[in-house]
């Protein structure tokens, strides 16, 4: 058996996720599958974006952290489904 899903964008993928209730500024979409996790900016990069946090802010770590995976609802060249992972 075949089933083929159609996606249009992040909101209609079942992976799609947010950030959190207490991400400064509010949460925002990104993605939850497994694939998405990447380091694909810099800390500097999220400190300069979000300088209410403080600057020994424990990020973790860092390919996991959510600021990597932000879709904002527009499927990104990177979405895991569009490489061949699994839905």
């Amino acid at each position: 058996m075949e089933i083929t899903v159609t996606i249009n964008s992040c909101s209609s993928c079942r992976h799609n996720d947010h950030s959190g209730g207490f991400t400064i500024r509010g949460a925002r979409q990104i993605c939850g599958h497994s694939g998405a996790c990447k380091a694909r900016r810099s800390k500097d990069d999220f400190f300069k974006e979000y300088p209410e946090y403080p600057k020994d802010y424990d990020t973790g770590n860092w390919k996991y952290h959510w600021y990597n995976r932000i879709t904002d609802g527009v499927i990104p060249e990177w979405c895991p489904l569009k490489h061949g992972s699994n839905y």
